[in-house]
């Protein structure tokens, strides 16, 4: 915990658009972005020979870089009806481990997948003094690391969410809503996020979807 390391250094280049179409109804938004990374800071256990166990060290890893896309629509036909779609993607690459033990050049960065893609279908009935809201919300995540030198046991696979909502407002400025819900109808089991306990305990830490959107 005592070990200084140097301060990261990011520098981020973007090009985008925005736009609107067929009167107003349709929205498309576009970039394209880069992004190197010098002097990360990562925790990585490594072998300590004075203690005899692996302990977590912050380290710096001396050049990395995201170079990336994002698409994005936005439709409404009418008045009651909503559709948005989201698709991104980013090649994300260690250009220089450094002397990180374990980790080479070329490994990807963590908690950056591949592909990811989001959409949303929305339709609104008024029935009575209210209105019944029908939703469904799809995300899709490629395989991602999280690890540095992208060991496979802390390498989540890819998978689907699908979430389904439907409520009832009512009331002066619709302030009243009773609303139901299912989240993650895939029934894909999956980790927000996986930790290494080397040193600690030969395990390895998920932290569970738990129904979550």
């Amino acid at each position: 915990a005592a070990q200084e390391v140097d301060s990261e250094i990011l520098w981020a280049y973007e090009l985008g658009f925005k736009s609107e179409l067929a009167d107003g109804t349709v929205q498309l938004n576009g970039a394209v972005f880069h992004y190197d990374w010098n002097d990360l800071q990562t925790f990585q256990a490594l072998f300590d020979p004075v203690v005899g166990i692996a302990l977590p060290q912050l380290l710096n890893v001396p050049e990395s870089a995201l170079t990336g896309a994002e698409l994005e629509l936005v439709w409404a036909p009418a008045p009651d009806w909503l559709m948005q779609l989201g698709l991104g993607y980013i090649d994300s690459e260690i250009k220089d481990a450094g002397y990180i033990v374990g980790v080479d050049d070329g490994n990807k960065l963590p908690g950056a997948p591949q592909w990811t893609f989001n959409g949303l279908l929305k339709k609104e009935f008024h029935i009575g003094e209210g209105v019944l809201s029908l939703q469904a919300i799809t995300r899709f995540q490629d395989e991602t690391t999280f690890d540095i030198a992208n060991a496979e046991i802390l390498t989540e696979g890819s998978y689907w969410i699908v979430n389904v909502r439907g409520a009832y407002r009512w009331g002066p400025e619709e302030r009243y809503e009773v609303a139901l819900w299912a989240n993650e109808l895939t029934g894909d089991e999956y980790c927000r996020s996986l930790t290494s306990l080397q040193g600690l305990a030969e395990s390895v830490a998920c932290v569970p979807s738990l129904g979550r959107p």
